[in-house]
C-alpha cells in the first residue's frame, strides 16, 4: 500500500503538473499491478476492453515493472469482435505464458490465429518481444477438422500443455495433431487433454503411430469421455513404454466406455513395468466394464511394477445382474492386502458393493480387520454368519480402521440366521463403542427373529455412548423393540446422530406410540434433527391417534421434505394431524408426501387434507410428488381437482393414483377447477371419471360449461375425458361450440382421448358434438368412443357434415358400437356398412384421413 500512498501525496501536492497525462496512468499501473486474473474480468467485459488493451500495451512497452501477469483468459469474450480479441493478443508482454481462448477466437478469426501462433512461434527471434507461449487452451471452441489443420500447422514448439476438450477434431483434426508431434514440435510437452473430442480407435491409432520412439516428456494425458474398445487400447499399450512415453505420471480414461477385455489389456501392460512412473489410473464411469477386469488389475498392483501409484480410480465398477465376479472380486482385494501392494495406493471403488455372495469367509475376515489399506470406501453387504466374521475382526483390531467412508448393510432373513445376527448385532455395538464405524455415512440393519431382542438393544444402547457424526442414512427394519426404541430415542435427544438426513423405521413393530417416543426426543434435543427424509412405511405408526402431525410443528424438524407413510396403518384421527400440521404452514418446503396403500383413511379425511393445502395462501408450493393410490382418496376426485385448479401445488409432477372418480359434487368441483385454470404445467396425465356405481347419470353440462367459460379450456394435465354414463344437453355443447369464434385457440386441443359411452346421446346430440370440433380443433385427439347410445345412420352422417378436415386430423378410431335400438344381427350389420360408406366420403373431402378402420374386428 505504500506505493498508493506515495501516489496520493503525489496528487494532493500538486506534482502532478510535472507528470504527462499517459505517466499517470502508467504510475497508477504500478501501484495497482493488476493481476492476470482482474486483466482476464476486464477484457471479458466491453466496458473494461479498453483498460485491458492499455494495460497489456503498458506492460508489452516495459513502461511498467513487476507486475506479473502470467495468462489472459478470454474465454468469455462472447461480446467482442475477432478483431478486437487479436488486437489484444497484439499486446501480450513477454511475462504471458498461458492463453485461454474461446469460441469468438476460431471460427471466423481462424485467419487471425493463425498469424498469432506464428508470431508466437517466432518469439525467440531478435526484434521478436511477443509472449513465449507455454500453455494453450481451446477447450470447447468448436475446432473441428479444418480449424484444426490451420492450428496444429502453426502451434509452436514451446506449448508444454495443450487443452482441446470438447472439440471434435475428426480424421483430418487428429492426423494434423499427429503430424505436429512426428515434426518434433511436441518435444515440450508434458500435459495433453483431449477430453470428449471424438477419439476413437482409429484416431487413438493415428497419435500413437506419431508418438511411437520419440520419447517425449509428456507427464499427463487425458482420453476421458471418449468411446475406446480393446484394438485402441492395445495401441496405447504399445506406446506406454520407456521408447516412447517414459515420464506418463496422470493418465484419465473415465468414461471411455471401456470393456473389461480392454482394461484387462491395459492391466497386462501394467503388470509389465512399462509405465513405473504412473501415479493415477482414472477408470471410473466406464459403465460397460461388468467387473471381471478387478483380477487382472490387483494382479498388476505391484511395487515392483507400479511402484509410484497412488490413486486408482474405479468409479462405476459395480455388480450387475446375476453376473459372477466373485473370484476377480476376491483376487483384488487379496492384491489390495499384499505386501506387493505399492505402498501409497489409495483405491476409489465407491459403488461396488461387497456382498456375502462375492465374499468368502477369509475376505470378510479381512475387510473387518482393515487388511486393505489402499481400499478408501467400504460398501459391504453381508448376513449372517459373515457378519458375526466382520465383527469379529473389527473388535479385535488393534487400532482404528482406515477406511474414509463406510456404507453397511447387514441383514439376516430367517431363523437359522438368527443366532449369528445376534452375535453380530453385538458386536457391532461393541464396534462401535470403540470408534470403529466413525466413519459410517450409511447403515442399513434388517434383522428378522430374536424375540427377546437383547441385541437389538445392544446394538441402539451404543448409538448412544458414540456419535457418528458423518451418519447421513439410517435404516433400522425389524430392530425397534419395546426395549430398544428407548435407548435409540436417547442417542437422538444426546445429539450423536447429528448428521442424520434420511430416517427410515421399518417393521410391524413400530408403532405409533414408538414414533412418537422418537419424535418427541427431537423436539426435546438441543440441536433438533437435520432430517430431509422421514421414512415409516410398512409400519403401524399410523396407529394411536395423530402423534406424528404435532411434532411436525416443531422447529427441530424443519428441515424436513419428505414423508414416506405408505402402508403405515394411517387412520383418520392421524391423517387429521398431519392436516393440522398443514394449516399450520410446517410443511410448506415439503417436496414428497407418500401416503398410498392406507385403506382405512376415509373419503372425507383426504378430502380434508387437500382442502388445507387450498386453504394456504402459498399452499405445498415445493411439493413435487403425492402418492394417494390405493387409498379411498380414489373417490376424492372432486377435492383432487380443486386442488390441482387452484394454483396451489406449482411444482406438482407425480400425482397417484392416475385415475380418480367424481360424484356430482365432484363435477362441481372438477368444473371450478377447469375455471380456475391453474393447473401445474409440469403434472402427468390425470383421468377423472364419472362414479356410476355410487351415482348413475350424473348431470355434466357443468363441467361442458366450464370448459367453455375457461379461458383456457380442458387443461393440459387432462388429456383423457371420461363422461361415460354421463347425461348431457344440448344447450351446453351449443356453449362450447359458441365459445371457440374465428380466431379463438382449441379449448380442447391437449385432449387425446374422449369417453362419451352410454350418455344418451342421439342424432341431434352428436351432430352438437360435431359443431364442438369443428369450433375447437383438436389435434391430438385418437379415440372417440361412443358405443351405448341412440345413434343413427342419420346422426352419423350429419356429424361427418358439420366437421372440417381440421377437426380431427389424428383420430384413429371412432367406436359406434352397440347403439341402443339395434335389433338382431342384420340390422348392425347394414348399420356398420352404412357407416364404412360414410367414412369414405369424409376421406374424400379430406377429413378424418387417420380413421383407416370403421368396423373394429
Amino acid at each position: 500500500m505504500q506505493g498508493t500512498e506515495n501516489l496520493g501525496q503525489d496528487l494532493t501536492s500538486g506534482r502532478t503538473s510535472e507528470l504527462s497525462q499517459e505517466a499517470l496512468l502508467w504510475k497508477l499501473l504500478q501501484n495497482v499491478q493488476p493481476t492476470s486474473a482482474v486483466v482476464s474480468e476486464m477484457a471479458s467485459c466491453p466496458d473494461g476492453y479498453g483498460m485491458a488493451w492499455f494495460c497489456l500495451c503498458v506492460l508489452k512497452k516495459g513502461k511498467v515493472q513487476g507486475v506479473p501477469l502470467k495468462f489472459l483468459d478470454l474465454s468469455d469474450c462472447i461480446d467482442l469482435s475477432p478483431r478486437k480479441i487479436f488486437f489484444l493478443l497484439d499486446q501480450l508482454p513477454k511475462s504471458v505464458e498461458g492463453l485461454t481462448l474461446g469460441t469468438s477466437a476460431v471460427g471466423p478469426a481462424l485467419s487471425l490465429l493463425r498469424r498469432f501462433l506464428e508470431g508466437v512461434g517466432s518469439s525467440g527471434e531478435q526484434g521478436n518481444d511477443g509472449p513465449s507461449l507455454q500453455s494453450f487452451s481451446l477447450a470447447n471452441c468448436l475446432v473441428g477438422p479444418l480449424e484444426a489443420c490451420v492450428i496444429f500447422s502453426a502451434l509452436p514448439a514451446s506449448i508444454a500443455h495443450l487443452k482441446l476438450t470438447g472439440n471434435p477434431l475428426g480424421t483430418e483434426g487428429f492426423r494434423a495433431l499427429a503430424r505436429w508431434i512426428s515434426d518434433g514440435k511436441a518435444a515440450s510437452l508434458v500435459h495433453l487433454d483431449l477430453e470428449e473430442t471424438g477419439l476413437n480407435d482409429e484416431y487413438l491409432g493415428i497419435l500413437c503411430g506419431a508418438v511411437e520412439g520419440k520419447s517425449l516428456k509428456l507427464e499427463t494425458l487425458n482420453l476421458a469421455r471418449n468411446r475406446l474398445q480393446v484394438g485402441g487400447m492395445e495401441r496405447l499399450c504399445s506406446v506406454l513404454c520407456a521408447a516412447s512415453l517414459p515420464e506418463i505420471h496422470v493418465l484419465l480414461l473415465k468414461r471411455c466406455d471401456l470393456r473389461d477385455d480392454a482394461i484387462e489389456r491395459l492391466a497386462d501392460c501394467l503388470g509389465r513395468g512399462g509405465v513405473r512412473n504412473l501415479e493415477t489410473l482414472e477408470l471410473g464411469g466406464n459403465d460397460q466394464c461388468l467387473g471381471h477386469c478387478l483380477g487382472g488389475l490387483g494382479r498388476c498392483l505391484r511395487a515392483d511394477a507400479v511402484p509410484h501409484l497412488r490413486k486408482l480410480g474405479l468409479e462405476g465398477i459395480k455388480q450387475r445382474g446375476r453376473i459372477d465376479i466373485g473370484q476377480a472380486v476376491r483376487d483384488f482385494l487379496d492384491a489390495l492386502s499384499a505386501s506387493e501392494c505399492p505402498p501409497h495406493l489409495r483405491v476409489e471403488l465407491p459403488h461396488l458393493v461387497l456382498d456375502s455372495d462375492l465374499l468368502s469367509e477369509k475376505e470378510a475376515r479381512a475387510l473387518g480387520a482393515g487388511k486393505h489399506p489402499s481400499l478408501d470406501t467400504l460398501r459391504l453387504e453381508v448376513e449372517g454368519e459373515k457378519l458375526q466374521m466382520f465383527f469379529e475382526e473389527m473388535v479385535a483390531a488393534p487400532g482404528p480402521l482406515h477406511y474414509k467412508e463406510m456404507y453397511l448393510f447387514l441383514y439376516s432373513y430367517s431363523e437359522e440366521e438368527d443366532e449369528n445376527a445376534k452375535g453380530g448385532l453385538k458386536l457391532m455395538g461393541e464396534a462401535i463403542q470403540m470408534g470403529r464405524l466413525s466413519v459410517v455415512r450409511q447403515l442399513h440393519v434388517d434383522v428378522m427373529g430374536e424375540s427377546d431382542g437383547e441385541a437389538k438393544t445392544a446394538f441402539c444402547t451404543a448409538l448412544g455412548v458414540v456419535k457418528l457424526p458423518h451418519l447421513s442414512k439410517l435404516l433400522l427394519s425389524g430392530m425397534l423393540t419395546d426395549a430398544a426404541v428407548t435407548p435409540f430415542a436417547q442417542a437422538i435427544r444426546g445429539g450423536n446422530l447429528s448428521g442424520l438426513r434420511v430416517l427410515r423405521l421399518r417393521g410391524n413393530e413400530v408403532t405409533g406410540g414408538k414414533v412418537e417416543t422418537v419424535m418427541r426426543a427431537v423436539v426435546e434435543s438441543e440441536e433438533g434433527m437435520p432430517f430431509s427424509v422421514l421414512d415409516l412405511s410398512d409400519t403401524r405408526a399410523g396407529e394411536g391417534g395423530g402423534s406424528l402431525g404435532p411434532f411436525l410443528m416443531s422447529e427441530k424438524l424443519g428441515g424436513l421434505s419428505a414423508i414416506n407413510l405408505s402402508n403405515s396403518h394411517l387412520t383418520d384421527e392421524a391423517l387429521r394431524g398431519l392436516t393440522d400440521a398443514v394449516r399450520a404452514g410446517s410443511l410448506v418446503n415439503f417436496c414428497l408426501l407418500n401416503f398410498c396403500s392406507n385403506w382405512d383413511v376415509s373419503k372425507e379425511a383426504w378430502g380434508e387434507l387437500v382442502q388445507a393445502i387450498v386453504g394456504r395462501e402459498e399452499g405445498l408450493p415445493e411439493l413435487v410428488s403425492l402418492d394417494l393410490s390405493d387409498t379411498t382418496a380414489i373417490s376424492a376426485g372432486g377435492v383432487i381437482a380443486a386442488a390441482l385448479g387452484s394454483g396451489k401445488l406449482p411444482s406438482l409432477t407425480d400425482l397417484y393414483p392416475r385415475l380418480f372418480c367424481i360424484d356430482a359434487e365432484g363435477v362441481e368441483g372438477l368444473g371450478g377447477a377447469i375455471r380456475a385454470a391453474r393447473f401445474s404445467p409440469l403434472v402427468g396425465n390425470i383421468h377423472f371419471c364419472l362414479d356410476v356405481i355410487e351415482e348413475a347419470n350424473s348431470n355434466v353440462d357443468g363441467l361442458i360449461t366450464a370448459i367453455a367459460e375457461s379461458e383456457k379450456g380442458l387443461p393440459a394435465c387432462m388429456r383423457s375425458f371420461d363422461l361415460s354414463g354421463g347425461r348431457m344437453g344440448e344447450d351446453a355443447l351449443a356453449l362450447l361450440a359458441a365459445s371457440g369464434g374465428e380466431g379463438a385457440g382449441g379449448k380442447l386441443s391437449n385432449l387425446g382421448s374422449l369417453d362419451l359411452s352410454s350418455c344418451q346421446i342421439d342424432d341431434g346430440m352428436l351432430r352438437q358434438w360435431g359443431e364442438v370440433f369443428s369450433a375447437h380443433r383438436c389435434p391430438k385427439l385418437k379415440t372417440i368412443k361412443l358405443e351405448g347410445n341412440r345413434i343413427s345412420v342419420d346422426g352419423v352422417s350429419a356429424f361427418f357434415d358439420v366437421l372440417t378436415p381440421q377437426s380431427l386430423p389424428q383420430l384413429e378410431l371412432l367406436d359406434l358400437h352397440g347403439q341402443e335400438g339395434m335389433e338382431g344381427v342384420e340390422q348392425q350389420r347394414n348399420f356398420d356398412s352404412a357407416v364404412e360408406a360414410l367414412r369414405h366420403a369424409a376421406h374424400r373431402e379430406g377429413k378424418l384421413q387417420m380413421w383407416t378402420q370403421a368396423i373394429e374386428n
